[in-house]
């Protein structure tokens, strides 16, 4: 194999390219670039028909021994990933190894592409890193969060929606299940037409709703729904987030049962109590005891009497209405 030929399409890559000669039991570096050399520290003369135990330190010479004697078995491309220290240099190498053949079909050669990607991999560990952080916030937090795709099928879904799920079909949630063949029957179109609405309108859809486990707890949602865009600003899926606002919900029917109590109250007051008193104030004028009979009197009298029962009734109507909306 001449080096030529292949020194002509790398050796102004960076990264490192050799090519090792396969005879008996060992393996001879035919040819390395310019890049290999940078990468090792090493000089062409050092390396070049050289055994690759003669240059490498031990560590490094049995992982790529054993890197080179798997390709040769598999007889195909190999692709690793390894953590190597060279000279006190800590490297992430992404390893490329494929077999060249002769005629016969013999393995003569094996060629080594290896790119440096420890920055790539720090990039990378970074990242990895801060969506554990961005999951586990996720899986703390007290709502209900389900991703789904356009098709419906279940992306990911938090700790507290797994929670949910086990109180509504007695079972956790699989990643790619279709959300809609399992949603209540009495709540899918309204949940579908939202989706529609989000996708139609590019907003986020909110609404309340009042909701019963099968144990006969009835609870409050607040559900909202996010749009997830792709690099190209079209929707990819749907994120479902039910807040539990059972607690506000049932202060707010309190609120909202004191103030109907409130207005009946206002009501009687303003209407029906208003009637004993002015009968009580009009039949108190005809009370005469000097110019009317007894009998007249006993007559304005009885209807006295009839107008504060009825004012008394009144009073301890309010009085009862009061009293059963005590917080």
């Amino acid at each position: 194999m001449n080096p030529i030929l292949f020194q002509t399409l790398v050796e102004h890559t960076s990264d490192a390219v050799f090519i090792a000669r396969v005879k008996d039991d060992s393996f001879i570096m035919e040819y390395v670039n310019d890049a290999y050399l940078r990468k090792f520290k090493l000089g062409r003369a050092a390396v070049v028909e050289q055994d690759l135990r003669q240059f490498l330190p031990d560590n490094l010479y049995t992982l790529v021994r054993e890197r080179f004697l798997e390709c040769m078995a598999s007889n195909t491309t190999l692709i690793s990933e390894e953590d190597i220290v060279v000279n006190n240099y800590r490297l992430a190498c992404l390893n490329e190894i494929f077999p060249v053949h002769d005629t016969a079909g013999t393995i003569t050669h094996l060629v080594c592409i290896s790119k440096n990607i420890y920055e790539l991999k720090k990039q990378r560990d970074l990242l990895m890193e801060s969506e554990k952080t961005m999951f586990a916030i996720i899986n703390s937090s007290d709502n209900i969060l389900i991703y789904l795709g356009l098709d419906h099928r279940i992306k990911y879904l938090n700790r507290k929606a797994q929670q949910h799920a086990q109180r509504m079909f007695g079972r956790e949630l699989q990643i790619g299940e279709k959300l809609s063949e399992l949603y209540p029957a009495e709540e899918l179109g309204s949940a579908l037409q939202h989706v529609q609405q989000l996708i139609e309108t590019r907003k986020t859809v909110a609404y309340e709703h009042s909701f019963t486990y099968p144990d006969g707890e009835q609870v409050w949602f607040l559900r909202r729904y996010y749009a997830v865009w792709d690099d190209t600003e079209q929707i990819a899926g749907v994120v479902i987030a039910s807040i539990d606002i059972t607690e506000r919900k049932n202060h707010e029917l309190q609120i909202q049962k004191h103030a109907d109590v409130l207005r009946e109250i206002a009501k009687i007051q303003s209407h029906e109590i208003r009637r004993p008193v002015a009968n009580i104030m009009g039949l108190t004028e005809l009370i005469d005891l000097k110019n009317k009979s007894e009998e007249e009197n006993q007559t304005v009298l009885r209807y006295l009497r009839s107008s504060a029962e009825e004012l008394d009734r009144l009073i301890n109507q309010i009085v009862h209405k009061t009293g059963d909306n005590q917080p």
